[in-house]
């Protein structure tokens, strides 16, 4: 089971590492009093062209080594009509955040209006927004003087101070109020939000990080869009009880002269609505401005306001993972996570870190303690840093007594000591079997060296037992064998060998597991095998019958048409011609055709041995009748005119008509008539010795 718990605030691990920026009081205060940072034109009933000059107390940290950090920009209340940056209860705000590491910087804005006029009381509103944000942008400007992080920014006001900072976080310029363009008796335009007391860091907006509202409100909750500039986190605080400071819609002092205002919990509905990050804590039974005479109000305030700051600064909490048990004395690797860019401190409880780096560390547990704990803590470049513990129960190791066995043929009977506080046991027996049983029994199928592994297991780790065992089964030797032509193909299916002897029958031998053997001559040959281990052998053996595959050849002897063909292959015990003429096929030895015409014949000849292997020969024979007459022979015999030609003709006799160029034309006497005109021969056979040819013009 992976056990990890992260903080939900860093207080709850008391990581000992660092020491609490932003939460424990750490530093002295150093006052930097009425800096100015801008000047803008008061309310002025008279209308005349004057500046108020602007200034800001500055409250820093004394022994903070940072070179910037967090800000708290705080803002009076006192409706607009009376208050200053030194507040009654300015002393408690300073005293709690400054020496935990907060910048505090108090501003002046101005004051004054038409009391009879909500209009008026608009315009109050919207100059107090203009002067924040002139102070934001001095501040921003000179962030390296001061030593201000401008990302991480908190407006914080009480009262009207509030409502300045509200509307500074959530109102946009498009959202101006008309009545800061004038109003009767009040004609003067204010301009733009950013453009008023000075033009310190270009006149541009400054984001705050969050906002801590006490008592405040605004004129409109539809200004808090669904938009990355308005998903500022707000905490705010308000009496339940609060009739200046409407806590939920109603007109400020409830008085209908001014213009309705949404309170804290109408605020906090609309920022849930859209999802962004919030935090409401209604005061029971307060009124308004509770702390200036119960100053245990700001006590509450500081409570949830820590917390709520702090998520913003710290870094990502650091990630361990690991069983959320361990046996006592074990060494154990837990696996970790964490941003690279912070500093990250690891303490032990009950323990010894012996290793770290950026991925894991490893831990020696106590040998007698019953819980252990790790707290990893890590710090950002703010000082601000968030813990992760592990918590870890701790017992004694598995009892076991090792691996025993008794064996014969490769069947092993294992044994160990096994004690009743073992909740598994789990057997390897090193050839990819395995079992979850006590004393198992285990046949190996094959021989030689195997590691065996017993892991018993508790409620808090594991132990694990190695033994190597030896099985000592005999070779059964087995083969099987084909042949093709001269070659033998063996399939070794030899069990438990690791060496093998092979014979051949022809004087040769072989000692591969899978071998592959040629024969010089055919006959019958008695193949062994000779399978042995380390243990004993075993023997077999088989007669193969090695059949050559032939090797075709014949030869021809042509006599005109007539023609002996003479096998003269090797190896062949079947024999089948083809000669070309016909669909007879022949299977003798020698062959004497007589062809039945002149031209080119293609004779085949496949010979087979008796296991079926083949060859194929194929010969080109060209027939043709010689037209030589020095070599016939005129006899007497009948006498026919052909064409007013005498011809002599043999009784009895097969004639035959060929061109001068040796081609048959005609096989019969009568074919004369069919021939075209030219010369040709009529040759007649007799008595199978003697040829009577005779030369005949067709005309």
């Amino acid at each position: 089971m992976v056990f990890v718990m992260a903080c939900m605030v860093p207080w709850l691990a008391q990581s000992q590492c660092f020491p609490k920026q932003y939460i424990d009081p750490l530093y002295g205060v150093s006052q930097n009093a009425a800096i100015q940072y801008g000047a803008a034109d008061p309310y002025d009933i008279l209308g005349l062209s004057i500046n108020q000059n602007l200034f800001l107390d500055l409250y820093t940290p004394v022994g903070d080594t940072l070179s910037h950090r967090p800000t708290i920009v705080f803002a009076f209340g006192g409706g607009f009509i009376i208050g200053s940056r030194n507040q009654p209860d300015l002393p408690r705000l300073r005293d709690y955040y400054v020496p935990r590491g907060y910048n505090l910087a108090t501003i002046d804005y101005r004051l004054g209006f038409n009391v009879t006029s909500g209009g008026s009381a608009l315009r109050a509103v919207y100059r107090g927004v203009q002067d924040m944000r002139a102070a934001l942008r001095f501040l921003a400007e000179n962030c390296d003087q001061y030593a201000i992080d401008t990302n991480h920014i908190v407006l914080m006001g009480s009262s009207a101070g509030s409502f300045i900072g509200l509307h500074h976080a959530y109102m946009d310029e498009n959202e101006r109020p008309a009545e800061t363009y004038g109003i009767p008796g009040e004609n003067q335009d204010l301009g733009c939000a950013d453009c008023s007391g000075n033009n310190s860091y270009n006149n541009q907006y400054i984001r705050p990080m969050a906002v801590i509202n006490r008592w405040g409100a605004m004129g409109d909750t539809n200004w808090i869009e669904p938009t990355l500039r308005d998903s500022i986190p707000l905490i705010s605080f308000h009496g339940t009880n609060d009739n200046v400071v409407p806590f939920g819609t109603e007109y400020p002092f409830s008085i209908p002269l001014f213009p309705p205002v949404y309170g804290s919990s109408v605020i906090h509905q609309r920022l849930e609505n859209l999802g962004v990050h919030n935090q409401f804590i209604p005061l029971q039974g307060a009124g308004h401005e509770p702390e200036l005479l119960q100053p245990r109000w700001d006590d509450t305030i500081f409570k949830y306001t820590t917390p709520f700051l702090y998520d913003m600064l710290k870094p990502d909490a650091p990630e361990i993972t690991g069983t959320a048990t361990a046996c006592q004395g074990d060494t154990v690797e837990y696996p970790i996570s964490y941003d690279l860019s912070t500093e990250l401190c690891v303490e032990v409880s009950e323990g010894i870190l012996l290793s770290q780096d950026s991925n894991s560390i490893q831990i020696r547990w106590s040998d007698t303690a019953s819980t252990g704990e790790i707290i990893l803590a890590a710090r950002n470049d703010l000082l601000a840093y968030d813990s992760t513990v592990l918590s870890v129960s701790l017992g004694p190791l598995p009892q076991g007594g090792g691996i025993t066995y008794t064996s014969e043929d490769g069947l092993f009977l294992f044994f160990s000591n096994i004690q009743d506080s073992i909740s598994h046991s789990a057997w390897n027996f090193g050839d990819n079997d395995s079992c979850g049983c006590i004393n198992p029994a285990h046949q190996y199928q094959d021989t030689g060296r195997y590691e065996v592994n017993l892991t018993l297991t508790n409620d808090y780790c594991s132990i694990q037992y190695d033994s190597i065992i030896v099985s000592n089964l005999c070779p059964v030797a087995s083969f099987n064998a084909t042949t093709a032509d001269s070659s033998l193909f063996i399939q070794n299916q030899s069990q438990f060998a690791d060496q093998w002897i092979w014979s051949y029958g022809d004087g040769s031998i072989d000692s591969t597991q899978v071998p592959l053997h040629t024969y010089q001559d055919e006959g019958d040959y008695l193949v062994q095998i000779i399978a042995s281990n380390d243990f004993c052998n075993d023997t077999i053996s088989q007669w193969i019958t090695i059949d050559f595959c032939p090797i075709t050849d014949f030869t021809a002897s042509i006599n005109e048409l007539e023609v002996t063909l003479q096998n003269t292959s090797l190896y062949a015990d079947v024999l089948f011609w083809s000669p070309g003429f016909g669909d007879e096929v022949f299977g003798s030895e020698t062959l004497d055709l007589t062809f039945p015409d002149t031209g080119i014949y293609t004779v085949q000849l496949i010979a087979y041995n008796s296991q079926g292997c083949s060859d194929t020969m194929q010969q080109n024979l060209q027939l043709a009748i010689t037209t030589d007459l020095s070599h016939s022979i005129t006899t007497e015999g009948r006498a026919v005119l052909l064409d007013q030609q005498r011809v002599l003709i043999q009784e009895n006799a097969p004639a035959i008509w060929v061109s001068i160029d040796g081609k048959k034309v005609g096989s019969k006497l009568e074919d004369f008539y069919q021939l075209s005109p030219g010369i040709y021969l009529l040759i007649q056979k007799i008595n199978g010795t003697s040829i009577n040819t005779q030369r005949v013009v067709k005309f």
